[in-house]
């Protein structure tokens, strides 16, 4: 994006500040460094370092001009610069550039009938659409709304950033129902979209996007989100399923199914994984034991996958212990042990974390080992260390910083990550954190 673009598109939204209007944002600024190293050379080099610099201005106004109209403006990187290596040439992606992530106004008065949406923003009862155009929703009851949406589609498949393009449309409808109830236990929500993505006149994909939250008490809970697609032939593109059962106040269980495509399986692939991105699915059932109210636990956990291109399976069996209050009443730990199928590797791991947090100040200290015995008769030891520093300055700004090591024979990896965040605004706002967040691997 051009140094005058960028401009242009902050200039949109100075009214909002000059006229009174209610605005809140943020702004975010981070430096990423990466030391690479690889003990042998098959590309002419054993180096892969990679260094940048990230940032990121959010805004929105409300009621601009005493007006029931709202306005937005997103503008961040357009490459994630803590995207995967590319396994072909040892290479990371191209070099950062900002993009335009969102630009738009909307209506939006309480107990409005109808509401429009114009510009660049993402539809949110279709999880990872975005649209260059408009969105008209109707408002039937509390619960029901429906809407009907199109224009033209920045967001590519295998894209994490958004461009204009001409020959490129997306429109489709939605229909969501979201009970209102005064029980924050107790929750109902369901959306469904028809969507249909085009290129030069020719119909590329027809899907079904469905997301639905059912709980019924605090702990027990239902969640599916799942893609259907029905051009260019009907098949699951993506879809999840995970049932949550408190059964007793000490007993808990879970229940998750997984099946993804090609560009999601290399989106979760690690950057040791020397094999190529293929559709898959994963069970996974999980138990847990919870000792007190304090939330420390044991938990079981069994998963089993299988990769559709060539059949090779992934099954791991993992148990954890997350302890609370560990040296006092700001400390806490976890320790795992897992015993893993991986595909191409039998695997055990050991892991410890432990957690630091106090007003001002949050730790956390990661550690793993492993010890992976190849099928090609090698074997390798991943050791991976991890540690995080957190400042909260004020209500509104906090700086971070984090260094990584990640190694085994073949490669070591040193990264180091710098983050400073500032919120803005002339109406009351969540505080960047008003208090610990829960610990032990989410």
């Amino acid at each position: 994006m051009k140094p005058f673009a960028r401009l242009l598109t902050f200039l949109c939204l100075i009214p909002c500040i000059s006229w009174g209007t209610k605005y809140n944002g943020r702004f975010t600024l981070g430096g990423y460094t990466s030391l690479e190293r690889f003990d042998s050379v098959t590309t002419g080099s054993d180096k892969n370092d990679f260094q940048t610099v990230s940032s990121r201005f959010f805004i929105k106004g409300e009621d601009i001009s005493n007006t029931s109209w709202d306005a937005a403006l997103d503008l961040r990187d357009k490459h994630d610069f803590f995207d995967k290596l590319n396994k072909e040439n040892l290479s990371l992606t191209d070099r950062n550039e900002f993009q335009l992530r969102q630009l738009s106004t909307q209506n939006s008065r309480a107990n409005q009938l109808i509401t429009t949406q114009f510009g660049r923003f993402p539809v949110k009862e279709v999880s990872s659409t975005f649209v260059d155009g408009v969105q008209v929703e109707e408002h039937w009851s509390k619960s029901w709304t429906s809407s009907l949406f199109g224009g033209l589609n920045p967001h590519k498949d295998g894209q994490s950033y958004l461009e204009f393009d001409s020959k490129s449309n997306v429109s489709g409808l939605t229909l969501t129902y979201n009970q209102r109830s005064l029980d924050w236990n107790r929750n109902f929500y369901v959306t469904h979209a028809l969507t249909s993505l085009s290129y030069d006149g020719h119909v590329d994909r027809n899907f079904l996007f469905q997301n639905l939250i059912y709980q019924w008490q605090e702990q027990s809970r239902v969640m599916t989100l799942l893609y259907y697609d029905f051009v260019p032939r009907p098949y699951l593109q993506n879809g999840f399923l995970s049932w949550q059962q408190q059964w007793t106040e000490t007993i808990a269980s879970e229940l998750n199914h997984t099946t993804i495509d090609v560009i999601e399986y290399s989106r979760r692939q690690s950057v040791l994984e020397q094999l190529p991105s293929s559709p898959f699915q994963e069970s996974e059932v999980k138990f847990i034991y919870k000792l007190n109210k304090l939330q420390d636990r044991y938990y079981l956990r069994f998963s089993s996958g299988e990769r559709a291109v060539d059949g090779l399976k992934s099954q791991s069996s993992e148990l954890g212990f997350i302890r609370s209050q560990i040296f006092g009443p700001k400390w806490d730990l976890y320790t795992v042990l897992e015993s893993k199928k991986n595909f191409t590797s039998q695997d055990g791991y050991f892991r410890l974390g432990l957690g630091y947090f106090s007003r001002k100040w949050e730790l956390n200290l990661d550690t793993s080992y492993g010890v992976q015995n190849n099928d090609n008769g090698t074997t390798n030891h991943p050791t991976l260390i991890d540690a995080t520093l957190a400042y909260y300055l004020s209500r509104n700004t906090y700086v971070a910083f984090s260094g990584q090591t990640a190694s085994n024979e073949d490669v070591k990896i040193m990264s180091g990550f710098f983050r400073l965040s500032y919120r803005f605004g002339n109406e009351e706002i969540p505080a960047v954190r008003d208090g610990a967040p829960p610990r032990g691997p989410l």
